[in-house]
């Protein structure tokens, strides 16, 4: 499998980027991929991370850190159990339908395995896209 993308429009402004390797840099990354089994706190670190819910036996729930320009993450429900994504208390995150959320949940029996959401933040606010068809619950 590639972990380069192509970007730039056109042959000539186009650049390889390793999206891996030595050359990926800071909170722009992709990768790692991280299990999660437990409720937890998502760190600047991890930025560019996917976590999953890979062997988790009940609801597991994600709280976004502080909010930092550039902060990015992938979430990917591998169970049948809720998942929900939580931003800081100020509702701040802006959703399907929804400007001033305080969070994003999978929730709907049936639609639980393979529910997913791409979630950065511009500094100001954090933006949640789902990344599938499954009902996501906006709170």
């Amino acid at each position: 499998m590639s972990h380069w993308r192509r970007i730039g429009a056109g042959a000539q402004s186009t650049q390889r980027v390793d999206l891996q390797g030595k050359r990926a840099m800071g909170k722009h990354r992709r990768g790692p991929f991280i299990a999660c089994t437990d409720a937890t706190t998502v760190t600047a670190d991890n930025s560019g991370a996917i976590y999953t819910t890979r062997g988790a036996a009940k609801h597991i729930a994600f709280t976004l850190p502080a909010k930092e320009c550039g902060l990015h993450y992938t979430f990917l429900n591998a169970v049948d159990y809720n998942m929900t994504i939580s931003s800081d208390a100020d509702n701040t995150m802006i959703t399907f339908n929804d400007p001033t959320a305080l969070s994003i949940s999978f929730e709907t029996g049936g639609n639980l395995k393979g529910a997913g959401a791409w979630v950065f933040c511009d500094g100001t606010r954090w933006y949640g896209i789902p990344l599938c068809k499954h009902t996501m619950t906006v709170a």
